[in-house]
């Protein structure tokens, strides 16, 4: 799962397969700017200078279209194939599934989202199951490796204060 996760068309594959106008609009109230998920166009990385702020632009949009069926394609190019039950796999062909981690005392709003996504991700065959991790030891946890990802929502402007 490292490898694919490490994999930039897996990644890309994900992103153009979020209904981005749809979460902007059911849980934002068509407000905010849609992005792949940089830091917020506040960081110092990108405010410092034109060309940070080139930068932020080129990572905000590089996959920030919702294309299923472009999403679908990228996956099959790099062998993550659906069966015949429309799931699809490991490019070993072994099970693919993804779980959205996110932290169990979480509000509403994030675990709705995540549902959208999880149903998103069904849409181009993924399987992924939402899972709810207590807020104790998350941290270490994800330090070490054991989470898979990290299902919360919002963007951070990069500074650690």
């Amino acid at each position: 799962m490292r490898k694919l996760i490490r994999e930039p068309k897996f990644r890309q594959a994900l992103s153009f397969a979020v209904n981005r106008p749809e979460i902007q609009k059911r849980f934002y109230f068509d407000t905010g700017e849609p992005t792949t998920g940089t830091l917020s166009p506040k960081a110092i990385e990108y405010s410092v200078n034109d060309e940070g702020k080139q930068v932020y632009i080129s990572w905000r949009d590089m996959a920030v279209a919702y294309d299923p069926e472009k999403a679908k394609s990228m996956l099959d190019s790099i062998g993550v194939k659906a069966g015949s039950d429309g799931i699809r796999t490991m490019p070993d062909g072994s099970p693919l599934k993804i779980t959205l981690d996110y932290a169990s005392d979480t509000d509403k709003q994030t675990i709705a989202t995540n549902e959208l996504l999880a149903a998103n991700w069904k849409d181009i065959g993924i399987d992924a199951v939402l899972n709810p991790i207590p807020k104790s030891g998350r941290d270490d946890k994800w330090a070490a490796g054991q989470i898979m990802s990290n299902a919360d929502w919002g963007i951070g402007d990069g500074r650690t204060t």
